[in-house]
């Protein structure tokens, strides 16, 4: 199989007529222009293609699987640490924007 060609590609140009003070004739200039065709040749597979997909894949799943492991670790730690120690618990977008509009005479608990 050679692949896939395309045909050329075609541009038009019109130039604009120049004028002289000397000659009243004005002459509009048409050119075309070609360009080379080109040839999309498809990817050959080699013995090197099923080590590529599996490394990819494989990448692909310890990525995931990374991220997973670490969203439920640092959730399960983070509550341990606040069950343990309940003052370090940081304070909910609620309660701060209380303290922050009201007075802190009005603020309760």
């Amino acid at each position: 199989n050679r692949g896939i060609e395309l045909p050329p590609a075609r541009a038009k140009v019109q130039f604009l007529p120049l004028r002289c003070n000397a000659t009243t004739q004005t002459t509009t200039t048409t050119t075309t222009l070609y360009s080379d065709s080109l040839l999309l040749l498809p990817p050959t597979p080699d013995m090197s293609m099923p080590f590529n997909v599996l490394s990819l894949s494989s990448t692909l799943l310890a990525f995931c699987a990374g991220a997973l492991f670490n969203m439920l670790l640092r959730k399960g730690r983070d509550k341990i640490k606040h069950d343990l120690y309940p003052h370090l618990k940081p304070k909910s977008f609620l309660v701060r924007l209380k303290e922050k509009v009201l007075k802190p005479s009005e603020v309760k608990g």
